[in-house]
């Protein structure tokens, strides 16, 4: 039995990015979920991410920015009951 929040985007995919407006910032979250099987490779996105500015990992369809176009009535919060 497991009782917990579960953090997630409105497309269910996670954000990944360095945060331009705070230095040093990088954000890694909304995985649904599914955080754990994605811990490694986040872990080294992360650290490429801190360590030279930029990962060889394709995460450009990761950033907040995606979500700037969405309309405040499209925003819903999603209710899990188990």
């Amino acid at each position: 039995v497991w009782g917990g929040l579960i953090d997630t985007t409105p497309d269910a995919l996670p954000v990944i990015e360095r945060a331009p407006e705070i230095d040093g910032l990088i954000i890694a979250a909304g995985f649904s979920g599914h955080g754990f099987c994605l811990g490694p490779v986040t872990g080294e996105i992360i650290r490429d991410l801190a360590s030279e500015g930029q990962t060889a990992h394709p995460i450009a369809p990761f950033p907040r920015a995606r979500f700037a176009a969405l309309a405040e009535t499209d925003r819903q919060a999603t209710m899990l009951h188990g």
